[in-house]
């Protein structure tokens, strides 16, 4: 506990605070005391590698300056190369250019996927229907596509009725809108980012996942606060980022029930829960849970139109 408290002090007792030099390049160098960590602090901390690694990358190199036909990755390679000579001068030569070459294919790939930024054309009936007959539910969120979803989906049956679910999530709100149920193929890896759109890429998503997940591909690609919001009987409470939420639930497809459960995204809906119901429904502070085992019980659930 006390190097828990030592930690807290000396990050938030700096007045400057997060504007000081002094005080950020401390931080840097404090050990991460293991009481701060969550069983899945491995995300927060693989979320941000990932995100470091493509400001490095890009920063020696902007994809932007690529896209333009007369480029090629030739052009990229020569930059790469020239920057690791310059940088890793003591280096053998061979591991240089092997650096020059990780360094172009990750710059490259952002390259192609920027050319190639247009419409997808709609997945075939036979691509479709693979996909359903590997599972009928949201790859992400394990939600159930109801039947006129399936009929518009594999038939382009027009509903003969559907309305929107009277009661929504209060923390995941798939369902304000009717169209929230819609099936949709989604990439998983995003097509902005360079995703194929071959089979081993493709899943079958509800539009409230599909839409929240988007081009994103890590925690901190969306604002990094929480909002609130009054629940009828909680009173004010606070929600996360519809992103957080589909990035928690892609990440850890089962539910977290402390005494244990087997439900996973495969065989049920999941959705997220506070660890710590009085405190901000940021990353760090979400678990993943059934419906059956979510600790609101029927509170999750509130008006859709007052939602």
């Amino acid at each position: 506990m006390d190097a828990t408290v030592r930690f807290i002090e000396a990050t938030f007792g700096c007045p400057e605070g997060s504007w000081s030099p002094e005080a950020v390049r401390g931080a840097s160098q404090r050990t991460y005391p293991s009481a701060l960590e969550d069983p899945f602090h491995w995300a927060l901390v693989g979320d941000l590698h990932l995100l470091w690694a493509r400001w490095f990358v890009n920063g020696i190199a902007s994809p932007a300056r690529y896209v333009p036909k007369e480029s090629s990755r030739a052009h990229v390679y020569a930059d790469m190369l020239a920057f690791a000579n310059g940088v890793w001068r003591e280096a053998p030569p061979s591991e240089r250019k092997a650096a020059a070459v990780a360094l172009t294919d990750a710059v490259w790939a952002q390259v192609l996927a920027l050319r190639l930024k247009r419409p997808r054309s709609a997945a075939s009936r036979a691509t479709r229907e693979f996909l359903w007959s590997v599972s009928s539910r949201c790859w992400i969120c394990g939600s159930e596509f109801p039947t006129w979803a399936r009929d518009s989906f594999l038939d382009g049956e027009a509903p003969d009725s559907r309305a929107a679910p009277l009661f929504v999530d209060f923390l995941k709100p798939r369902g304000r809108s009717v169209d929230d149920l819609r099936i949709e193929v989604e990439h998983v890896v995003p097509h902005a980012a360079g995703g194929t759109s071959e089979l081993e890429n493709l899943r079958l998503a509800c539009r409230w996942c599909n839409n929240a997940k988007s081009d994103r591909s890590v925690l901190y690609d969306v604002g990094l606060a929480s909002r609130s919001r009054r629940h009828p009987r909680r009173g004010v409470v606070s929600v996360p980022q519809p992103f957080w939420v589909v990035r928690t639930l892609a990440l850890r497809p089962r539910c977290e029930f402390l005494e244990g459960c087997e439900k996973t995204a495969i065989s049920s809906e999941l959705t997220v829960a506070l660890r710590h119901e009085k405190g901000d429904a940021n990353p760090s502070n979400l678990t993943v849970t059934c419906i059956e085992h979510h600790p609101w019980g029927s509170d999750r659930l509130v008006s859709n139109s007052g939602s």
